[in-house]
Order: structure tokens, then sequence, then C-alpha cells
């Protein structure tokens, strides 16, 4: 009867204890591996971009890698859709080229994603997005589960799962 009573008391405890401060946050954030263009860090509300993603000045991306990671089960889950390669389980090849137009979309190149918590609860899955461009460079996108995105990215992330 006493572990019946303490797990959930203990489990309530522990995920109340994870709410997030909004007045600790930090901006979208870059690995070493990328150029570190990751956009201003600002709230942004984004746009929905057009219908026919327009590329960057011809840059066009040849991969994107979606590393998903954290959860109350945490879990490590890596996806890369690329030019001639197999695409990640469940997608088909027009899946990729979805995915390689949405990245190439001149104004997903240049969007600034909405600010991050920096102290966050065990429950949220971190989202990492790497694209590749064909002239060698690479942008990062880091978010939340959570996180209140603009609706291109959101829509860019969305034909990544």
């Amino acid at each position: 009867m006493f572990a019946r009573v303490i797990a959930p008391l203990a489990l309530v405890t522990l995920l109340a204890g994870c709410a997030d401060d909004p007045d600790e946050v930090a901006g979208p954030r870059s690995d070493s591996s990328g150029s570190g263009d990751t956009g201003s860090s600002t709230g942004s509300t984004g746009s929905t971009g057009p219908t026919d993603p327009a590329p960057s000045s011809g840059k066009q991306a040849v991969s994107v890698t979606l590393r998903v990671d954290g959860g109350l089960l945490p879990s490590e889950e890596v996806q890369t859709f690329a030019t001639g390669e197999v695409p990640p389980q469940g997608h088909s090849t027009a899946d990729v080229r979805q995915v390689l137009e949405l990245a190439s979309d001149a104004q997903l190149v240049d969007l600034a994603l909405t600010k991050t918590p920096t102290k966050t609860c065990c429950d949220l899955k971190t989202y990492r997005v790497m694209v590749r461009y064909d002239d060698g460079t690479s942008r990062n996108y880091v978010t939340l589960s959570g996180v209140q995105q603009p609706r291109l990215f959101d829509k860019f992330l969305s034909a990544l799962s």
C-alpha cells in the first residue's frame, strides 16, 4: 500500500519540478559540425512560405539529418534524407525530394527560430536538424517539443517525421 502511494506521488513531484522559468531562455543553438549559421534569437512568428519553395541564391539542400532524443523513456532516433541515398524507413524517394525542396526554401534558410528554454523537463524531446547544401555550407536548427515555432519550420519538421 505504501509503495502504491509513494510511487505516483514521486512521479508527480518530479514532473512538477520540471516546470520552466519563462525568463530563462536561449536562442537556437548550433553544434560545431555546421557553419554556425543559426539565425537570430528572435520571437519571430514566421511565415507559411510559398507553395513551391524557391532556392536561396541557387543553394540546394543535398542532405537533411534529423536527430531526435530525450523524452520520458530516453531514446535517440537519427534519420538522413539525402540525394542518391536509400530513404529512411517509412519514407519514399518522393518524401526525400520533398524534404530537400523544403530545406532549399530561401525563407527557411533565413528563418530565425523561436527561443527555447535552457532548463527543460525530462519529458521533452530535442529535435536537431542539420541541412547540408551543394555549396558546402550547412545550417543547424534546434528546437524542443512543445515550443511553438514558425509554421514554415513546423511544416519542414513534419515532413521529416
